[in-house]
């Protein structure tokens, strides 16, 4: 990953590596399938789950009365629904491998038609001026901002997936790898959290729900007489009550800490367009002064212009085969490598 990594800096390593314990970026969309079959296996059981959360009781009146009978339904216990944790760990080993996926995406991109001369030579060569018309030098370009998106988009965005796929790499670089499978683990792990305690027919909010009205269906024979009761004790009610505070006390923690991820990207970002603003101020002071040098560099004599563009055009071609062959580096490691999973 040498040229990658000289070419994009830091983050190739952070996101990627060569060694086989990483995951190719073919695997990684079956892992997301795998991830996302055992987790549809989950909801749907909360969802059969919640669908019988009260029985229904048929009971026949008339001749050849019977005993009332109580029909079968799904339930589930604490463990059960504490297999939540497996959903917010899949989903985030899954959050972590697609963010390496959209890089390597964004790196290939960008190795296409990216101006890498300036990564194939230590410095640029001049080109020489007339000596009687001097190129004046040229301002300084504003500095780039350190998202993708304008600062004040990005200062309102929520989503910590979002806001992490704005960075550019600039910022990325502040950070390293543990902090961003931290803060998707926060995340992932407070989305299964939220919906569990909040999503509308969840589980919890069924312990508040009052009992279904019964009723009474006239036949040849009798009444058939329906009525519910819940699938439930009390005392499992009161558990089930319990250990809804708990979790609704650890999505709110985990909020709190998401919040703190978000609040240490964000200050990053502030910090990074303020250094690239007073960056900006000390260039254009110097271009200033460069330019009354100019003035007085129209003034120079140049005898050996011809030999100097002849001398310009070699230097440059050989600048240009560089960084060619760069790119060419650059593409064959880029397809070597795989998304870090740890």
């Amino acid at each position: 990953m040498q040229t990658l990594t000289k070419v994009f800096g830091p983050q190739v390593a952070m996101f990627f590596t060569t060694e086989t314990k990483g995951v190719s970026i073919s695997e990684v969309s079956r892992r997301q399938a795998e991830a996302k079959q055992h987790n549809d296996e989950f909801w749907g059981k909360i969802q059969d789950a919640v669908a019988g959360f009260f029985q229904k009781v048929l009971s026949f009146v008339g001749a050849g009365t019977s005993m009332p009978q109580t029909l079968d339904v799904v339930t589930v216990s604490q463990n059960d629904l504490a297999a939540y944790n497996g959903v917010a760990e899949r989903n985030a080993n899954t959050a972590i491998l697609m963010h390496g996926v959209k890089l390597f995406k964004r790196l290939q991109e960008q190795l296409q038609s990216m101006d890498l001369t300036l990564f194939a030579v230590e410095s640029m060569p001049v080109a020489p001026e007339r000596p009687e018309a001097p190129e004046a030098p040229l301002p300084p370009a504003r500095t780039a901002l350190g998202t993708l998106c304008g600062t004040d988009a990005f200062m309102e965005l929520a989503n910590i997936d979002e806001i992490i796929a704005q960075l550019k790499p600039q910022v990325l670089e502040k950070f390293d790898f543990a902090f961003f499978k931290r803060a998707n683990g926060l995340n992932s792990r407070a989305a299964a959290l939220g919906k569990l305690l909040s999503e509308q027919g969840s589980f919890f909010r069924q312990l508040i729900k009052p009992l279904p009205k019964g009723g009474e269906q006239l036949t040849q024979n009798g009444v058939v007489i329906t009525s519910w009761k819940r699938a439930y004790s009390e005392e499992q009610l009161k558990e089930f009550a319990e250990f809804r505070d708990t979790l609704q006390s650890e999505y709110n923690n985990l909020q709190m800490q998401l919040n703190g991820c978000k609040k240490q990207i964000k200050d990053a970002v502030r910090a990074y367009n303020l250094q690239q603003e007073r960056l900006y101020q000390e260039v254009y002071s110097d271009y200033m002064l460069r330019y009354a040098e100019y003035q007085t560099a129209i003034k120079k004599q140049s005898d050996e212009y011809r030999q100097a563009v002849n001398a310009y055009a070699v230097d440059m071609e050989r600048v240009r085969s560089s960084a060619e062959t760069l790119r060419q580096q650059a593409l064959a490691e880029l397809a070597d490598l795989r998304v870090r999973a740890e």
